[in-house]
């Protein structure tokens, strides 16, 4: 099990005093919020929770809270595999792949119980 640095606290983008939009929030912090992304499902991945609430933006007009729950954990890290290599943060890469490997050992799927 991998031990990566963690701030816990909420990672906040305020622009409640500009005009920008989301999509232009989340194209110009890509990288910031992929990273924080994977820090902070990794964390609860090996820490057991089921939960976890990532980032806050504010805009002049609203107020969001990204979060990641547990049946998304693995297709979100895999969507942000992609962007974490296209800005070759290869470290956090692997940090994907140990945590991936990590939660199936800890959940095995049981292809017994499958009912189409």
């Amino acid at each position: 099990m991998s031990k990566l640095n963690m701030d816990l606290n909420l990672y906040e983008l305020d622009f409640s005093e500009s005009n920008v939009t989301f999509k232009e929030i989340l194209s110009t912090h890509k990288k910031e919020l992929s990273m924080e992304i994977v820090k902070k499902i990794c964390y609860a991945i090996y820490n057991d929770i089921k939960q976890i609430d990532i980032a806050s933006i504010k805009t002049s007009t609203d107020y969001i809270v990204l979060k990641a729950t547990e049946p998304r954990f693995l297709e979100t890290l895999e969507l942000n595999k992609q962007v974490l290599i296209d800005f070759e943060e290869y470290e956090l890469c692997s940090e994907i792949i140990k945590a991936t490997e990590y939660f199936n050992k800890k959940n095995p799927v049981n292809f017994l119980d499958y009912v189409p």
